[in-house]
């Protein structure tokens, strides 16, 4: 008993000296991808733009290798406008797992490659238009299913002082989503590709 409380109590230190901790905050600019099954295919609805807020919390041991966790919500939803209807608004707020893999060290910029994986989850407004909601149509929330997608990207970061730095950072989301049956008072829904890009710019803290 007493040498596994030394062995403990070893690896407690070890880990409180030999791992860096960081978080990081980002706004950032981008667009949905949804595929076809979502707009059906002879709409002529454009994708959507949205404007994303997030963290990340990251820890690493100095070298290439980091990973953590991240939370992004779009603070700016997707909104898709139809014509002679009215706006779809979709929410999107995502959080997850993250890792990151530092290609080279040192000062200037450090490039790197970074991939996720977490739940998505959000709701939809529906906007009508005068000329509907003259017809009794009011405004009306939709719930989606949380569904668990992947994200990959790419990006560089540049270390300011030692206390902390920039960051810059394109990331893909792939994932499904899937309208709940008791909302839309149908007995099923088909899952819809719900993919988006975003480019984070952001600041990195060291804790």
């Amino acid at each position: 008993m007493k040498k596994l409380s030394l062995i403990l109590l070893s690896l407690f230190l070890l880990s409180g000296t030999a791992f860096s901790q960081s978080i990081g905050v980002f706004v950032g600019y981008g667009s949905s991808a949804f595929g076809d099954d979502f707009f059906g295919e002879d709409s002529e609805v454009e994708q959507a733009k949205y404007l994303p807020l997030g963290a990340q919390l990251l820890f690493g041991s100095g070298g290439a290798f980091e990973f953590g966790a991240e939370v992004n919500y779009a603070l700016v939803p997707f909104t898709f406008e139809t014509e002679g209807f009215g706006d779809t608004k979709i929410n999107q707020l995502y959080y997850g797992a993250l890792a990151k893999f530092k290609i080279g060290s040192g000062a200037g910029l450090v490039p790197y490659v970074r991939g996720g994986a977490g739940l998505y989850t959000g709701t939809v407004e529906i906007d009508f238009n005068e000329e509907w909601e003259a017809f009794g149509l009011e405004d009306t929330d939709l719930d989606l299913k949380s569904a668990f997608g992947f994200n990959v990207g790419a990006g560089a970061e540049m270390n300011l002082s030692n206390s902390g730095g920039l960051f810059a950072e394109f990331v893909y989301h792939i994932v499904e989503r899937e309208f709940d049956a008791e909302d839309t008072e149908m007995e099923e829904n088909e899952p819809f590709g719900a993919n988006n890009w975003a480019l984070h710019i952001g600041f990195r803290f060291a804790l």
